[in-house]
């Protein structure tokens, strides 16, 4: 029997009951009831003849979920067995990173941070979404003191010569600037015509020392493939000045150069009015809206593994529902080239952040998660807050941390 067709990405609940698409049969689940799934009753099973790659020899990111709120469309009302959720992850990014190799893990974004913890330790980094919390006051508010805590809590760690990783995409990257800025006043509004735009990137000063695109280590055709083709997928309407990245220091961090390669000029502000993020991060590129109006596209973190960046590289090469998303040469290699960058990332601290047995590994990873598919290539993960909490006494203890971690994914 033939399945019946999907509710296409766009299309309205009222539209698709209009032409008779069967919405009840959209979602899917793997290997398990989605009762079993959120329960965490869902057994292990492993293939005839298989032997787990060792845990710490694969690399993990965790993606913060996006709130409930910001996860629900056209008043769609998600199925009884789905009342558990808590949070959802578009596929884009899970399919993004296991593409170079990355395993993933969902971080519920309202789960207590001591879970939050517990699950940064058997990772390698956290990736920050885009999303569209903009019309969420309160909400965006409790998502931004969330996401503040991780990244207090990462820079500690890599103070302490813990290499761990944060990446922020779109939201995130506005996100990762509001932390360092200590604001999140710093994200602007009011940008015109970078919604669904295809752009390419102007390279500043900074870029040819940088980790992410240094001119020493970037191949040549990425480089040009980023600042010579319209690669990199625009959907916002919010971004972040380069005047913000002013440090107001000698030799800071946005104010040094006085020009920049490409064309993208980096405008410093006599009095910086956000110190912080100069201080922290390095704008790599820059981009304007149709009135002209500048944002910063890609940054990284002066010191440690932290990138951000405004547009999207995990969203065209799945995306079959929009023609303005293409699939060409330089769009597919700035993608690839970021996930396989973000694997190197993820690779220097490997030996720190591990799950202990490929087992418990099993029970964290997204695909334990049920999922609806949504048309053209979309689809949603719900994931579930777990009310269960690790002790914060044991969370230090590196001899117990094996303890916890059964305890915390036992069924």
């Amino acid at each position: 029997m033939a399945a019946p067709p999907v509710r296409p990405r766009g299309m309205s609940l009222a539209q698709a009951r209009n032409t008779g698409l069967d919405l009840a049969a959209t979602p899917s689940m793997h290997m398990a009831s989605l009762g079993e799934l959120f329960r965490g009753n869902a057994s292990v099973v492993l293939p005839p003849c298989s032997t787990p790659v060792p845990p710490q020899e694969i690399s993990c990111m965790a993606i913060m979920t996006m709130p409930m709120i910001e996860c629900e469309f056209d008043g769609f009302m998600l199925p009884d067995s789905f009342c558990a959720a808590a949070g959802g992850l578009n596929s884009f990014y899970v399919r993004w990173l296991e593409s170079a190799g990355i395993r993933v893990v969902p971080l519920p974004w309202d789960a207590p941070f001591e879970h939050q913890v517990a699950l940064a330790r058997c990772c390698n980094g956290i990736l920050f979404p885009g999303g569209d919390l903009d019309h969420f006051g309160d909400v965006l508010d409790a998502y931004f003191q969330r996401v503040k805590r991780l990244y207090e809590l990462a820079l500690q760690w890599n103070s302490k010569g813990d290499r761990f990783v944060l990446w922020g995409t779109c939201q995130g990257f506005q996100l990762l600037c509001a932390c360092a800025a200590g604001s999140i006043d710093v994200i602007e509004p009011g940008f015109v015509g970078t919604s669904t735009k295809m752009m390419p990137v102007s390279l500043t000063a900074h870029q040819p020392a940088s980790r992410f695109l240094g001119a020493a280590t970037t191949p040549a055709h990425v480089i040009s493939s980023f600042a010579d083709a319209p690669s990199t997928l625009n959907f916002h309407r919010f971004g972040v000045s380069p005047d913000s990245f002013a440090c107001g220091e000698s030799g800071g961090a946005a104010a040094a150069p006085p020009g920049t390669t490409g064309g993208g000029d980096v405008a410093v502000a006599a009095s910086p009015k956000w110190p912080g993020l100069g201080a922290a991060f390095v704008p790599l590129s820059t981009n304007v809206d149709d009135n002209g109006r500048a944002f910063v596209s890609i940054m990284e973190h002066r010191t440690a593994p932290f990138y951000g960046v405004q547009f999207h590289p995990e969203w065209p090469p799945f995306d079959f529902s929009d023609e303005r998303i293409p699939k060409t040469p330089p769009v597919i290699a700035v993608s690839l080239y970021c996930c396989q960058f973000l694997l190197q990332a993820l690779r220097c601290n490997n030996n720190k952040h591990y799950f202990p047995t490929a087992k418990l590994s099993e029970k964290a990873v997204v695909e334990r998660c049920p999922v609806v598919y949504e048309g053209f290539g979309w689809e949603m993960y719900w994931v579930q807050a777990t009310a269960k909490e690790v002790p914060a006494e044991c969370l230090n203890d590196a001899i117990q941390q094996e303890h916890d971690l059964h305890e915390f994914f036992a069924s």
